[in-house]
């Protein structure tokens, strides 16, 4: 379990400290202290949000809202920040597993002032945070993404948090990174994959269309396109082994 000294999210005030223990934190003394997306007015900052990025109505309820972050988590999770001084709203997402049961939290905040942007947090400590478990059908192809506003946009989609698409045992994937070829660290990802990975799906973005979009959800929310739109997209970007590779030297340049 890790602990946070809280100042104003400044990077170097995070000092994580690693405790052995497993923990599962009640799941209504989560959830239940902050309110629910679908129970709040369309003008809300919260709501307004989801419409922006054009949010499918299907994933709203998992989303929550709070209006103090810090001493929300400190509620369940004592002692995860060390002050509440700098206590700000936030658009929380909740991450359930095949059972449908709470495993961890995402917090996004609405001040690009509050770092990061993005914390996600473990309700369960016994298990990796992944969003979509619950969704997903695992006797077919599931894409796997890194954010779970991403993942909302691609037909049978998970998130993991982690640039580096982890696997989470799931036998027959395709991994879906960003749009920055540009960006050394997914190139060098992406190459990183395939050769360990020959057999499994990658998408590369060297053929859209002339869209310009640096995520999925910039599709939708840009280019307005629908789910059906972006997985026919996809579909034509996916590539494994040296075919994958050739694709992403195509795609760098």
């Amino acid at each position: 379990m890790e602990t946070f000294k809280h100042t104003k999210y400044v990077a170097d005030d995070f000092i994580p400290v690693v405790v052995a223990k497993k923990i599962i934190f009640n799941e209504k003394s989560v959830v239940d202290q902050i309110d629910r997306i679908l129970d709040l007015p369309n003008d809300h900052i919260a709501v307004q949000l989801l419409l922006k990025r054009k949010i499918p109505t299907k994933f709203h309820q998992y989303f929550y809202y709070t209006d103090k972050f810090c001493t929300w988590v400190n509620s369940w999770n004592p002692g995860k920040f060390e002050s509440t001084k700098y206590d700000h709203p936030r658009l929380i997402i909740a991450f359930r597993d095949v059972n449908k049961k709470l495993i961890a939290i995402q917090g996004r905040s609405f001040d690009d002032n509050n770092k990061p942007k993005y914390l996600t947090l473990k309700v369960d400590t016994n298990v990796d945070n992944v969003f979509g478990l619950d969704i997903v059908d695992h006797a077919k192809n599931v894409k796997i993404l890194e954010g779970p506003i991403d993942s909302m946009f691609v037909n049978n989609a998970i998130a993991v948090g982690n640039a580096g698409l982890n696997n989470p045992n799931l036998d027959d994937v395709t991994y879906i990174w960003d749009n920055e070829p540009r960006n050394k660290q997914i190139v060098n990802l992406m190459i990183k994959k395939v050769n360990s990975e020959p057999y499994s799906k990658i998408v590369i973005w060297q053929s859209t269309d002339r869209l310009l979009f640096k995520d999925i959800n910039d599709l939708a929310m840009i280019h307005n396109l629908s789910l059906d739109k972006i997985d026919v997209l996809i579909n034509k970007n996916t590539f494994k082994g040296l075919e994958a590779l050739f694709a992403i030297n195509r795609w760098k340049k």
